[in-house]
This record gives structure tokens, sequence and C-alpha cells, in this order.
């Protein structure tokens, strides 16, 4: 049985023309084959036949592909939950050690201003008690032994106050007397150090 190459009817060997578009007979074949990208091969079948064989064949490729595509969405979703399962845990610690980090670091700022506001307190209520002292002394002798004391370059206490008793021409006695007078004088108390401190 031969094929018409031109329209894919039957002819049969003693026609000379096809009997469906005239195309003559003896330039039909039977050999003549038409292969399909999606792997669907048509031998001497009609244009109709061939559109009808490559759309079934088109529609069994987007079957494999509907398919493949589930197998994607399966892959894709266990993808998603392992990283959910990875990522959720991780972000829930990072957010609790950075709560921490951030409470300690909220807590040594406030420490921080409370130092700098009890220094600030400490230095005024010293300077300001330093100022009364000052202008209480009454005599040149307290003035002598209160200029000299500030003024010492010496590291040393005990050197400090020999200095003073020259200059001031001081006794044993006196030196003693006006150390714990200098001391009450210009001294702070150490509770003004933590002024601000509940």
């Amino acid at each position: 049985m031969k094929y018409c190459t031109k329209c894919g009817s039957q002819v049969s060997e003693s026609d000379k023309f096809c009997s469906d578009c005239g195309m003559p007979n003896d330039q039909s074949s039977n050999s003549d084959t038409i292969k399909a990208d999606l792997k669907v091969e048509l031998v001497n079948t009609s244009t109709d036949k061939a559109f009808k064989a490559v759309s079934n064949s088109i529609t069994e490729g987007k079957r494999v592909v509907k398919k493949g595509n589930k197998a994607v969405k399966k892959g894709t979703k266990f993808t998603i939950k392992l990283i959910s399962a990875l990522i959720i845990p991780v972000f829930f610690i990072a957010l609790v050690i950075g709560g921490y980090m951030y409470s300690n670091y909220l807590e040594e700022e406030k420490a921080q201003e409370l130092r700098v506001k009890n220094s600030q307190a400490f230095n005024v209520m010293c300077g300001t008690k330093r100022l009364e002292f000052e202008k209480s002394i009454s005599n040149e002798k307290e003035m002598c032994v209160y200029k000299n004391y500030k003024t010492s370059t010496y590291l040393d206490y005990d050197e400090t106050w020999n200095v003073v008793k020259n200059n001031c021409s001081l006794s044993y006695t006196e030196v003693n007397a006006y150390q714990d007078w200098l001391i009450k004088g210009i001294a702070c108390p150490k509770e003004w150090r933590n002024f601000y401190d509940e």
C-alpha cells in the first residue's frame, strides 16, 4: 500500500494520480517518515492526523511536566519545611540572645549615667565645701597652712606636712592640730560619691 506524499491519503499502485489531491503517483513513497521533537513518528499520514499526533504528544509532554512539577513542588515543600525547621529556632535563639545583650547594654548605660551623675554631684558638693572652708579661715596661720598644703608638689603626706611646718613655723603639736583641722575642712564624705544611688 502506498501513500500520497502531498496529502497522505492511500493510493493504490495502479493509480497514476492521487484521488484526493491529484498528485502524480510516481512521486509517492512508502519510506517517508516525519519525526517530531517529542519522539512521535508519523508515517505518511494526513496533515490533520499529524497535527493531532503532535498535539497528543505535546499533551502527553505536559502531563510529564505536570508530574515533574508535582515532584518539584514536593521537593520544594520538603526544602521549605527543612529550612523552616532550621531557621525558626535559630531566629528565636538569636532573638533571645539579642534581647539579653540589649538588656545588659541598657543596664550598663544606666549604670554609666549614674556613675557620671554621682561623680558630678560629688565634685560640686566637695568644691562647695572647700570654698566654704576657705572662706571660714580666720587667721594668717590657718591661711598659711591651707595654701602651703594646697600648693604642695610632694606626693608623700609626711613630706608635704614637713614643708607646711617649716613654711608656717609650726610646732609638732600645732602640726597635729592643723592636720585634723584641714582634714575635717576639705575631706568629703564617702557617702557623697553615691549621692544618686537608690
